[in-house]
């Protein structure tokens, strides 16, 4: 069995060059104008993305941070559930901390229905995105059952 092997011979003539020598030098790489041209289509094309990025990231930080409010105000509500009907009362607007997310304000306000056994409850919590104030609210009744 014999094995094919492959002879290449690179002549040092310049008149007669090998094939290897003109083929490397065909193979010159890119230029620079070829290099600018694909850098600018890649920031015409990133960019924007880079953008759509940015402006999802502060959506979902918003949605985060109701969802954090939203939590707050469904905790006191179901603390009032809990609580005896002759000692549900108003609280001032008083600050609650949540790590990592600011402050944010809680308060609950108390409507007591004329001639029934029953109060409004509603519990605002309110926090501040740049120069915007954001509230969301959740209400429901408390009735004295004898």
């Amino acid at each position: 069995m014999t094995i094919p092997v492959l002879i290449i011979q690179c002549d040092s003539k310049i008149e007669g060059a090998s094939r290897f020598t003109l083929h490397a030098s065909r193979a010159r790489g890119f230029s620079l104008i070829e290099i600018l041209v694909t850098v600018a289509l890649i920031a015409l094309f990133l960019f924007p993305l880079m953008r759509i990025f940015g402006a999802g990231m502060a959506v979902n930080l918003e949605a985060e941070t109701r969802s954090i409010a939203s939590g707050l105000a469904q905790g006191k509500m179901e603390e009032i559930r809990w609580t005896f009907f002759s000692y549900v009362a108003a609280e001032p607007r008083a600050k609650v901390a949540y790590p990592g997310f600011g402050l944010f304000y809680r308060q609950v306000v108390l409507n007591p229905q004329e001639d029934t056994n029953l109060k409004n409850v509603s519990v605002i919590v309110s926090w501040a995105v740049g120069s915007k104030d954001r509230t969301i609210e959740y209400r429901t009744l408390c009735a004295d059952i004898p």
